[in-house]
């Protein structure tokens, strides 16, 4: 319990800082969870990039990236290099250090959902994941605490089913911030969004009393809720 109580801005941070929202979030420092992240993170990139057999080009570049987003010093960049060295031998257990990450944030924190985000989108740059990297997503997200639908929302929904006559892939992107498959009917549509936005619309979140950088980060999902909502909307032709 102690572990999730420490270094809190810093995860906070970091969360803002991965998801896009706040790419210059001021980084406190983390302590010794800087490394537990570091290794977790740049451990399972290591290992996706040995499952696409892809030693270098998109999967080193989009490490390199997330060193840039973490703000790495030159000795943190080095020891993340080891990490991603070492996620690309077999017998580096990815698992054990995705629940080492856990113990430090707690269940599904929002930090763990930007971890398996990230984890997805290197899955997909050298084109769609294959089985072995779905496996993969599965098993992490499960030890992150994320059901087989939620790491399909979070990891693949965007790739998944195109179609080309509705904006396939922004569509998809739609359903999975509502938490809902592609399928999902009008009353689906409508009660995901109510009962999300129930969650993380602002004045909710501040009756809850929640820390200013907590309110940061749900204005930020609130406002994604309503993008997604608005287009899907749209698409279906959905009465408001």
């Amino acid at each position: 319990m102690l572990q999730v109580l420490l270094n809190r801005p810093y995860k906070q941070a970091v969360a803002l800082r991965l998801s896009g929202r706040q790419p210059d979030a001021p980084l406190p420092s983390g302590g010794g969870f800087e490394k537990v992240l570091q290794q977790a993170l740049f451990t399972a990139l290591g290992r996706i990039a040995l499952l696409k057999a892809a030693a270098s080009g998109p999967q080193v570049e989009f490490a390199t990236h997330l060193m840039r987003v973490l703000a790495l010093s030159h000795e943190a960049r080095q020891q993340a290099t080891d990490f991603y060295a070492s996620g690309r031998q077999a017998r580096t257990d990815v698992l054990s250090l995705a629940s080492q990450l856990v113990r430090h944030t707690g269940m599904q924190h929002d930090l763990l959902t930007q971890f398996l985000k990230s984890l997805g989108e290197a899955a997909q740059l050298d084109g769609k994941p294959g089985f072995p990297e779905r496996i993969l997503l599965r098993d992490v997200g499960e030890v992150c605490g994320f059901t087989k639908q939620e790491v399909y929302n979070l990891c693949l929904a965007g790739i998944a089913l195109e179609n080309p006559g509705c904006r396939g892939g922004e569509l998809d992107r739609a359903y999975a911030t509502l938490q809902l498959s592609p399928g999902a009917d009008a009353r689906q549509i409508k009660q995901a969004y109510r009962r999300l936005a129930a969650i993380y619309h602002p004045d909710k979140v501040q009756l809850r009393g929640d820390s200013a950088s907590t309110l940061q980060i749900t204005a930020g999902q609130f406002t994604d809720l309503q993008q997604a909502y608005e287009l899907l909307r749209g698409a279906r032709k959905m009465r408001a």
